[in-house]
């Protein structure tokens, strides 16, 4: 969603907005304290002090896995086969109902699902998925965004599909939330 939010940054007045990269496994905890002023978060949301502005770009899931993996030619993984694989799951301090809900534990079919590996950034969750056997689940858009020909991008069909959040401390509103907000609706994020 890096074109969206950059156009919607650009609607604002030169210098109002920097963009500070969170950790995968920790998107709360730089909010809560107070060092930024909004974040853009995959869903959910439900902690004391945090409020949810927009939700917004829901989006399929896939699996990351190595070009060499088995199941790199086929054309979508099913959740029996993701059952079949190990994943890694964001590593950090997110609070379990976020972790639960992007690194699911039960397929829909109530298979489990493992993670016996973790990564603090998207990065290197991926570069562990080019390297390994291992998996990880990511939403559609960040397919199109970081391409890597040792890494082969499979949808997955029967899993909930994730959604993006724009979440600000209720402490410190910042006077440009309203106008980003706007300004990333209008761009159609």
């Amino acid at each position: 969603m890096y074109e969206p939010v950059a156009r919607a940054i650009a609607g604002l007045p030169e210098g109002a907005a920097q963009l500070v990269e969170l950790s995968w496994g920790d998107p709360f905890s730089h909010l809560g304290r107070g060092e930024i002023d909004l974040a853009i978060v995959l869903s959910p949301c439900r902690e004391d002090g945090l409020r949810v502005l927009l939700e917004f770009s829901r989006q399929p899931m896939y699996v990351a896995l190595s070009a060499g993996h088995r199941l790199a030619g086929a054309a979508s993984v099913s959740t029996d086969e993701l059952a079949g694989l190990a994943l890694i799951e964001p590593r950090g301090p997110a609070p379990d109902y976020w972790r639960r809900a992007n690194a699911p534990r039960q397929a829909p079919d109530g298979r489990e699902l493992a993670y016996p590996a973790g990564a603090a950034t998207l990065q290197e969750g991926l570069s562990t998925v080019a390297s390994t056997r291992l998996g990880l689940l990511l939403c559609e858009a960040s397919t199109a965004y970081v391409q890597r020909p040792d890494i082969r991008y499979l949808p997955v069909p029967g899993l909930e599909p994730s959604t993006l959040l724009v979440v600000q401390g209720e402490r410190r509103p910042h006077p440009l939330a309203g106008a980003f907000v706007r300004a990333l609706t209008a761009v159609g994020a």
